[in-house]
């Protein structure tokens, strides 16, 4: 008997052009490399509420109430080929040139698009491809440690998925990851100070508050709805070289952060995550032990009616900021 293995586990996604509306258009579709995934529907299945049991006192029925798909996958950061679910994310990109180059900006839109996600769960047992269609991403977590690559968490909503079937073979698109040794300074704008440090790690975070919506008629989900003001947070823990920082959340201090991630492998590549009109939240840089003393805080962007709060931008080679 075939057993299901893990390694060769990749996504395949499509923006659908409604909610629900599969897209397996090959022209319009990515193949992520993936680190882990949860995505699974499952049917809800709660006993009846009527008092009748038969004469053993066992509960003798139940019945279907909704049937909800969704989970969260972990993938690779790569100058190219990791925009499909950045723009899912945040909901709108724009794309200009810079010479034979692309510079896509990402950037928060109410308007959040909708996938079809066809999930090859590994190698050696056919029938292993699930095909997902109205998943939407309700939060996202991008993170990068001294020692390691960029990655990305995404928690996903979706409406359904078919039947298994089958197996599918990826076909990347040529990318480097993104790694730590990439990383620039952070640099502080506005109010804050300093103007430039090194940090240790950041997690930037953003939540979309994304709820689920069932209604009469269906034990599907109905399009997922922003129930709540989305927020991005960039976690950042550093050692403890100056006061600066702590003097500017005391202060209440805003301004600009951004750090960018420039390719060792193609100069004209990188990645810049921008907060504007960001401040500084829970603050910390208690002393535990003999050795060097680090900091920890948050850094809140705020969106106002000329900034976003947050944007992504990516720089490479491909002329769509999704595919390729």
């Amino acid at each position: 008997m075939a057993t299901l293995f893990g390694f060769n586990a990749f996504l395949r996604c499509a923006k659908e052009s409604a909610y629900g509306t599969a897209n397996t258009t090959s022209a319009q579709q990515a193949d992520l490399r993936l680190n882990s995934s949860t995505l699974q529907t499952s049917q809800d299945r709660p006993r009846k509420t009527n008092l009748s049991v038969p004469a053993t006192g066992m509960l003798a029925s139940t019945f279907d109430a909704f049937r909800n798909s969704g989970g969260t996958v972990d993938i690779p950061i790569q100058y190219n080929g990791s925009g499909m679910l950045i723009e899912g994310a945040l909901g709108s990109v724009t794309t200009g040139s810079v010479g034979s180059f692309y510079v896509h900006t990402f950037s928060p839109s109410f308007s959040l698009p909708s996938y079809t996600i066809q999930f090859q769960r590994g190698s050696n047992l056919n029938n292993s491809m699930e095909q997902f269609t109205g998943v939407m991403v309700s939060s996202m977590s991008i993170s990068c440690a001294a020692g390691e690559e960029m990655t990305a968490s995404f928690d996903l909503i979706g409406q359904d998925s078919g039947s298994r079937t089958t197996n599918i073979t990826s076909s990347f698109p040529t990318g480097d990851s993104v790694l730590h040794f990439e990383a620039e300074a952070i640099a502080l704008g506005g109010t804050l100070s300093p103007s430039t440090f090194e940090i240790r790690s950041l997690e930037l975070s953003l939540d979309n508050k994304l709820e689920r919506k069932n209604v009469l008629g269906s034990k599907l989900t109905s399009q997922p709805v922003i129930s709540d003001v989305r927020e991005v947070v960039m976690s950042i823990t550093a050692d403890m070289d100056d006061n600066d920082v702590l003097a500017s959340q005391l202060a209440g201090s805003k301004g600009t952060v951004s750090i960018k991630f420039t390719s060792t492998a193609n100069g004209d590549h990188h990645v810049i995550f921008t907060l504007t009109n960001a401040v500084i939240e829970n603050y910390s840089d208690g002393v535990t032990s003999f050795g060097r003393v680090e900091r920890t805080f948050d850094i809140r962007g705020l969106a106002s009616s000329s900034d976003a709060g947050l944007t992504i931008e990516i720089k490479n080679g491909n002329a769509s900021a999704t595919i390729g």
